[in-house]
């Protein structure tokens, strides 16, 4: 077979091909051929498409034109069409060169973050390796995905094939989380017959920072004195994420869960009381990890 041509066409178009012989007496036979994929030997003939004979503007020589209307699919990518002419009475045929189908069409599949389709939530710790995979799967020709919005961030992109056999191509985004950069990330697929974008948004989690306790709006920030009976509303705080829960401790003996407490300040009160933020992160990949921060005073009771 000549050598070919590449014709790239839409798929779920009609592409029309026309065929022009050189001049020549009787008027010559025209007939199209595919073949399909590589493989010579299966191909199909189609005939009888309208031939129009024409004479030459110098002598009474015939060329004849043929038109080929082929609707195409993504089925026939890779497809061969030959125009064959041949000659009335001498019983040869001349094959043009061969013209290669590359049916282009969109992936298959929704863009996806992660397994998921929509919009969602990645929760990393910080400190540790976040890590996106961006994929898509199909489409002629190959979809590039590229990421952006993702500072401090390295992409790796590969294809492989899926458990049905299916081009799925990929892009992986790597980073380390840090504190206070939560972000979000937007993974883009950029294709001939479609263009697609996800965006996913990156919660960093991080443990609970030394808590600060505080009564009247006053930071306790050393050992504090109180006259007997004195009533001391206390407030533990501390900044993490998930949010902490608190427990108070009395010389390492529980007193209460919860981010508030009172002192009544008797004398039995004197001594080392500490609050201890707890918080439990839950990162979208890996396990999950409890974190605890304490703050502590000594707590003196002055008699009357």
């Amino acid at each position: 077979m000549p050598a070919e041509t590449i014709v790239y066409i839409s798929e779920n178009t009609s592409y029309q091909f026309t065929c022009t012989t050189s001049v020549g007496r009787p008027v010559p036979n025209i007939k199209w051929i595919v073949f399909e994929k590589t493989d010579e030997a299966n191909y199909l003939i189609f005939e009888g498409y309208q031939t129009t004979p024409n004479k030459t503007s110098e002598s009474e020589m015939l060329y004849a034109n043929s038109t080929f209307l082929y609707m195409v699919n993504r089925t026939v990518n890779g497809w061969k069409i030959i125009c064959s002419v041949e000659k009335t009475g001498i019983q040869t045929e001349v094959n043009s060169k061969a013209i290669l189908l590359n049916i282009t069409y969109p992936p298959v599949s929704r863009l996806m973050i992660n397994g998921l389709f929509m919009e969602s939530v990645y929760k990393v710790i910080e400190n540790s390796t976040g890590s996106l995979n961006c994929t898509v799967e199909g489409g002629n020709p190959e979809p590039i995905l590229s990421w952006s919005k993702c500072l401090g961030a390295d992409q790796s992109s590969f294809k492989f094939k899926n458990d049905a056999f299916m081009e799925t191509y990929s892009n992986v985004l790597k980073w380390k989380a840090i504190y206070n950069t939560d972000m979000k990330c937007t993974c883009f697929c950029t294709q001939k017959e479609q263009n697609q974008s996800l965006s996913i948004n990156v919660d960093i989690l991080y443990p609970p920072f030394p808590p600060s306790i505080s009564f009247d709006n006053q930071v306790i920030t050393e050992d504090i004195s109180v006259i007997i009976n004195t009533s001391l509303p206390l407030n533990c705080i501390s900044d993490s994420r998930p949010a902490s829960t608190y427990r108070w401790k009395f010389n390492d003996d529980y007193l209460s869960d919860s981010q508030q407490y009172v002192i009544q300040s008797n004398k039995a009160d004197y001594g080392h009381y500490t609050c201890v933020a707890t918080n439990v992160m839950e990162p979208t990949d890996g396990s999950e990890k409890i974190a605890s921060n304490s703050k502590s005073f000594e707590l003196h009771v002055l008699c009357a």
